[in-house]
């Protein structure tokens, strides 16, 4: 697979555990953050089309561009290892901590697709508010 493929299956990825986030929002949100981050995904989906677009298109984002915030070659895939490795380990054991080790590993891609392409950063902000309302809860 192409790096642009990676990256690409990596936003897919990112929609499907936050998809999960939100449906889980009885279990990891306090009461009256669980409308609202419902009502904030909801918004969002249009978000992800546009970056996976992005990704797509080296006529949007140059591989220059890519390779100057390290999601090229070697430096996309010692993220993208960590995070499938977390993803995996969250999917055989399920814990909060380890939710919580995904999200951390999905901020350090994003963090460089938002540098880049509109839109990841309103992605970036809503795992952001996720992660947030969960360790409140966790708090409570």
């Amino acid at each position: 697979m192409s790096d642009r493929n990676d990256l690409y299956q990596f936003v897919d990825d990112v929609h499907v555990i936050l998809k999960q986030v939100v449906d889980w929002r009885e279990l990891l949100f306090r009461e009256e953050l669980r409308q609202p981050i419902v009502d904030a995904w909801d918004e969002l989906q249009s978000a992800f089309d546009d970056v996976k677009q992005r990704v797509e298109s080296e006529n949007l984002t140059s591989d220059e561009h890519l390779q100057q915030v390290g999601l090229m070659g070697k430096q996309l895939e010692l993220k993208l290892k960590g995070f499938s490795g977390a993803w995996d380990k969250f999917k055989s054991w399920g814990s909060v901590k380890i939710l919580k080790t995904v999200l951390d590993w999905i901020d350090i891609i994003l963090g460089s697709l938002a540098s880049l392409i509109p839109g990841a950063d309103a992605i970036e902000e809503f795992k952001d508010s996720a992660k947030k309302g969960i360790e409140e809860s966790e708090q409570a």
